[in-house]
């Protein structure tokens, strides 16, 4: 009994097998199969025939070259164009600056530009600061050049040992009203505590002790080490301690006023 059961099981599994590779089982099974091979088919189509697909892209002979984007674009263009152009094209910053300066002066561009070259001939370590400079003050001083170079000349009386044109560089709003006035007092400030070479260095290092009132700087710098500091000799070897002390807008920096 035993092998007559064995020899009916075989015979089923090989009526299966017949049954499994018959051409109407293959016919079946094409059938069965044929609409998801047919959707991939179309998928691959559909695929392919957009520009933006990668596989397309990279199949075609393009390679990765058509994913070369500009980095601000990878982020969904957080950033727009014109201002990552900026930080590469000098040409395009100067461009925009002397724009924005000619608008805040109130005049038409032809004659702004004609006292903005006569600017940076009569003072022209200036034109190097152009791009540092806010339009409004950049429109202030090409208001009057002639001013300004006079003002330059009398700067280097005031301070003859000094490097003016360092000193107006870092700070050209001590050329304008305003602030001008205020210079004849703070380097004779200086000059009843200092050595005339002292304030040269001390001019030259920091600007704003030109304008800023001395004596609260020197009060204040004492205020903070105490009794037993000497101020006047803790400024001397540090300038820069004037911002920590100095008073209303100048202590946003050279051109805060504008």
């Amino acid at each position: 009994m035993a092998i007559k059961g064995q020899g009916v099981h075989c015979a089923r599994a090989q009526a299966r097998c017949s049954s499994w590779a018959s051409p109407a089982a293959a016919a079946v099974r094409h059938r069965r199969w044929r609409p998801c091979s047919a959707a991939a088919s179309n998928g691959n189509d559909a695929a392919g025939s957009g520009s933006e697909q990668p596989s397309s892209s990279i199949g075609s002979g393009g390679g990765l070259s058509s994913f070369q984007r500009s980095p601000w674009e990878l982020m969904g263009r957080v950033v727009r164009e014109e201002r990552v152009a900026l930080q590469f094209d000098k040409q395009l910053n100067l461009g925009l600056v002397r724009s924005a300066a000619a608008r805040e002066s109130g005049l038409d561009v032809e004659e702004f530009e004609a006292r903005l070259q006569r600017l940076f001939t009569l003072v022209p370590f200036l034109q190097e600061r152009m791009l540092r400079m806010q339009p409004k003050l950049l429109a202030a001083l090409a208001s009057e050049p002639e001013q300004l170079a006079q003002r330059l000349v009398e700067l280097k009386t005031l301070l003859p040992q000094a490097d003016v044109a360092s000193i107006v560089a870092q700070r050209p709003s001590l050329l304008l009203d305003g602030e001008w006035e205020r210079v004849p007092g703070g380097v004779a400030a200086l000059a009843a505590r200092y050595s005339e070479q002292e304030v040269a260095r001390l001019a030259s290092a920091e600007p704003l002790l030109l304008v800023e009132d001395l004596e609260h700087v020197l009060q204040e710098l004492g205020r903070l080490v105490g009794a037993g500091g000497d101020a006047a000799a803790m400024l001397l070897r540090d300038p820069a301690l004037v911002y920590s002390v100095q008073r209303g807008s100048r202590s946003l920096g050279p051109g805060a006023e504008f």
